[in-house]
């Protein structure tokens, strides 16, 4: 028997905080993301890579140990804020290097544009 189900790693807007939400540039924040795993089946370990895309700056590839089919895994990383001042805006990609073979490989990434750097 042929058994087709997968994980499927998956986030939204919603599921990527900052705090604070307001900084000063070369002050930290803390980017918190929360991957769900929609999929029938538990993920080995991936990596998350997270991006400022208005200052460009790379941010960090974590290692997730692996998410349970129907759970939630949570990454949080230390921002030291580039600039320029404004609202950036951050990517998170979840199995940014795909080691994951998943339902759907389109729902990944995620951006938040409500870290206002000063």
């Amino acid at each position: 028997v042929f058994d087709c189900s997968l994980p499927d790693l998956t986030l939204d807007a919603v599921d990527i905080t900052f705090h604070p939400p307001v900084q000063n540039i070369g002050f930290n924040t803390t980017i918190t993301a929360t991957i769900h795993n929609v999929g029938d089946r538990d993920t080995g370990s991936y990596r998350v890579s997270i991006n400022d895309l208005t200052s460009g700056c790379f941010i960090g590839l974590p290692i997730v140990n692996g998410t349970s089919a129907g759970g939630t895994s949570v990454v949080e990383l230390n921002y030291t804020v580039c600039g320029p001042t404004g609202n950036h805006t951050i990517q998170v990609e979840a199995d940014a290097v795909w080691q994951i073979t998943e339902i759907n490989e389109n729902n990944n990434i995620a951006t938040n544009g409500n870290l206002t750097v000063t």
